[in-house]
């Protein structure tokens, strides 16, 4: 982390990661989403006050590909993942210290990323090697998009909303032509 002057390295967790990602609250507060190299639970390690907590989310599921951790106008994680085995996309919300899950969409996509809108709506985007695939939400209703016919994808996305409710959804290695929006 950077501290103003030098950039220091901290261990965040006791395990290896794998499927990184990172949101920073304006309080300072870091949320790093990871899946546990070993036993592929999914675990979230968060710094605060100068100090790291890691804990396990989900240990009785096994995750595969990128986690995206995105947060709410509360600065509350919401964290997004492909259940292996299932074949299903996750979305992961802490209710009063419990970590809820919530099925976005069967079959989903393994390269996932999400978004959390100004006004709360949630966004999911993920792939499946030929089919990109766009889920939004307000509350527990999801309205799913396809795109199909893209050929060969082959590198993550990327996904945020552009002001309150219009999602922005990048495509990385489409045929081999790199980003496309």
């Amino acid at each position: 982390m950077f501290d103003g002057k030098i950039w220091k390295t901290d261990v965040v967790a006791d395990a290896l990661a794998e499927g990184i990602s990172v949101a920073a609250a304006s309080s300072g507060k870091v949320f790093v989403s990871s899946i546990d190299s070993r036993s592929k639970s999914l675990r979230i390690s968060t710094f605060d006050m100068g100090k790291w907590d890691s804990e396990v989310i989900d240990s009785e599921n096994r995750y595969i590909g990128p986690t995206s951790v995105a947060l709410t106008q509360s600065n509350d994680p919401r964290i997004f993942v492909y259940t292996l085995g299932v074949n299903s996309l996750r979305i992961f919300a802490n209710h009063g210290g419990v970590w809820v899950p919530q099925v976005v969409n069967e079959p989903g996509g393994y390269q996932v990323s999400g978004a959390v809108s100004a006004k709360g709506l949630l966004a999911c985007a993920s792939m499946n090697g030929t089919m990109a695939m766009l889920s939004l939400s307000k509350g527990k209703t999801w309205t799913h998009y396809s795109f199909k016919g893209l050929g060969k994808l082959n590198g993550p996305n990327a996904l945020d909303f552009n002001g309150d409710s219009l999602p922005v959804f990048v495509v990385s290695g489409l045929n081999d032509q790199g980003l496309n929006l």
